[in-house]
């Protein structure tokens, strides 16, 4: 509702937005894979009582842990007496305490809260759990957000998110530890979500999709820096140190930030609406002239009133037109982050400087390609062919079993970057198709949709025990479905952004007509 020409979308007040949306998806992003480093397994075996602590671990392994079929030793029991005088004389007996392989001074989380064995932590469960936790929260949370405001909610998740990562970091009980991350979990995914929206929303038509592609260089920073930690077992406050060390950056940042206009806009706040956009301006160091706003508006008064009044999580499901968008593009987010995680978690570990270079250097050009993409194709045009793509080097990958090892980890590495690229694009896509009056509703919607993703990456990529081709397969399959379902939704390229319901119902009535015609 606020014209578009208003707003100046390519200046520094943009480009400190475009630096908070950077640094929230790196620490969503970050916080999301890092379950994965945190939970690592670590090679462990009994702990010897304490007449026996002088023993170096090979001399105590060979007198009293037992060997199993595969021959190695068993990490979850040992003989009792550990010294007697045949193995056939003596008991097994499950173990007390353990002993890991790690370095001096690294505490993983399985090391700190012996989380082997029969306490083994199961990594879907705990996935699940997170998820279940974003399911229940985050659509509330993005409702008061088209309600109260994108800043306010982006203040609260910050403060929010430095309390409950304080909270898990120095955590002494697993328990809570768990509940922190579900909590800090909700809060980086909220603070994400919102600071890429009000980029969106306070950036002019001609520059949106760049700035909104260049918002996602965080995601492949994050995954960057994942591959790298991965290539040793680290400290468990290193990966939770790392995940958070931006927030003091962002926080330098979002003190310039201010409401989204287009918001104030269909809540009928014209005066907090000049603010805005005179702050923008000063910001931007470009000269203000108030334009009048009660007369563009007028026509809007009472769709906008109504908006504000009635709209609820509960319209994405009652409107035909958004029920039919959030199920498709919902769709579309479940295989684009099912087959991410999964090809992600098949990935060999790299620690070649010159290949980790080369793979970095894949992931971040993801952005520039994306921006040139939406430029000269339309949405769907451009998420269809990257798909297909994708599913075309999911399917050679399945065959590269016959290729060199550091053949077959590029072609890995290339297949992820390309859905990555997927990402950036349907990012803009779901953002242009939503009303601003409940835009964060929406897109967290559709988001959780695809959150449900990451959990079936973890059967996609057990089928590797079936065969290693299976994943692959079912990746390649997954990236048609994605392609089949982004045929069924409207193209957004060519059309405004839309403000309100009665934009949405426009938009189809329009669509319609346009397809009658061509008829």
């Amino acid at each position: 509702m606020v014209p578009d020409e208003l707003i100046l979308g390519h200046s520094r007040y943009q480009l400190v937005v475009l630096a908070c949306a950077h640094i929230s998806a790196f620490m969503a992003v970050f916080h999301q894979v890092s379950t994965y480093l945190l939970s690592r397994p670590v090679d462990h075996w009994c702990k010897p009582p304490a007449q026996y602590a002088h023993m170096s671990p090979e001399a105590w392994m060979n007198l009293s842990i037992p060997l199993e079929e595969e021959g190695r030793y068993s990490q979850c029991t040992m003989y009792d007496p550990p010294d007697g005088p045949s193995n056939a004389t003596r008991k097994v007996v499950g173990c007390v305490q353990w002993d890991y392989n790690l370095s001096p001074g690294v505490q993983t989380m399985v090391s700190q809260w012996n989380l082997v064995c029969g306490d083994a932590l199961d990594l879907p469960v705990i996935v699940v759990y997170t998820i279940v936790a974003d399911m229940l929260s985050i659509p509330v949370i993005a409702q008061v957000s088209d309600k109260a405001g994108r800043r306010n909610v982006i203040y609260a998740c910050v403060v929010f998110a430095v309390v409950t990562w304080g909270v898990v970091y120095f955590a002494t009980s697993y328990v809570l530890f768990t509940v922190g991350r579900i909590f800090l979990s909700i809060a980086l995914s909220t603070l994400r979500m919102n600071t890429l929206i009000l980029l969106f929303e306070v950036t002019s038509p001609g520059y949106r999709d760049c700035f909104i592609s260049a918002a996602h260089l965080g995601v492949a920073l994050a995954m960057t820096s994942a591959t790298m930690l991965g290539c040793a077992t680290v400290s468990k406050r290193t990966v939770l140190a790392v995940g958070m060390m931006p927030t003091a950056l962002f926080v330098l940042a979002v003190g310039v930030v201010d409401e989204s206009p287009r918001l104030l806009a269909t809540r009928w706040e014209f005066d907090r609406v000049m603010n805005v956009l005179r702050w923008m301006y000063r910001v931007n160091g470009t000269s203000f002239a108030p334009p009048p706003l009660k007369n563009h508006f007028q026509v809007k008064r009472n769709e906008a009133f109504h908006d504000l009044v009635q709209v609820t999580i509960l319209d994405l499901l009652s409107q035909a037109a958004l029920r039919n968008r959030t199920i498709l593009v919902g769709g579309v987010w479940f295989c684009l982050i099912c087959s991410y995680y999964a090809s992600w978690q098949l990935s060999p570990k790299i620690c070649d400087v010159t290949l980790l270079l080369v793979i970095s250097l894949y992931q971040v050009s993801t952005a520039p390609v994306s921006c040139v993409l939406l430029r000269l194709y339309g949405r769907k045009a451009s998420l269809s062919v990257v798909c297909v793509l994708s599913g075309g080097l999911a399917c050679v990958q399945s065959v590269s079993v016959i290729l060199p090892d550091y053949m077959a980890t590029i072609l890995r590495h290339l297949t992820l970057s390309t859905i990555l690229l997927n990402f950036f694009l349907c990012y803009v896509y779901t953002l242009e198709l939503y009303p601003t009056v409940m835009r964060t509703m929406g897109v967290c919607t559709a988001m959780l949709c695809g959150k449900l993703g990451s959990v079936v990456s973890f059967f996609v990529r057990d089928q590797s025990k079936v065969h290693p081709s299976v994943p692959d397969i079912l990746i390649a399959a997954l990236m048609i479905g994605a392609m089949v379902l982004l045929s069924w939704l409207p193209e957004t390229k060519y059309t405004k952004v839309p403000d309100t319901l009665y934009d949405v119902e426009t938009q189809v009535v329009r669509g319609i007509v346009i397809k009658m015609f061509q008829k």
